[in-house]
């Protein structure tokens, strides 16, 4: 899911081609600014997915109020 999540942004804002031997400067800052935003939307998920995590377990750990 990471790579995926990093390879759009990567495909999304740089331009020209990876594999190339030399690249021009508006080329790598577009490949750091990629890879910037690659890593920050990665984060988010993660951290999403932990609170996601943490509200589930405790709703299960809650005790449920019986009325008879």
């Amino acid at each position: 899911m990471g790579i995926a999540l990093s390879g759009t942004f990567l495909a999304a804002i740089f331009t020209g081609h990876l594999t190339s031997a030399v690249w021009t400067a508006d080329q790598t800052a577009e490949f750091r600014l990629a890879v910037t935003w690659g890593g920050i939307a990665l984060t988010a998920l993660a951290a999403g997915l932990v609170a996601f995590g943490m509200f589930r377990a405790r709703a299960q750990n809650e005790p449920h109020s019986e009325t008879a």
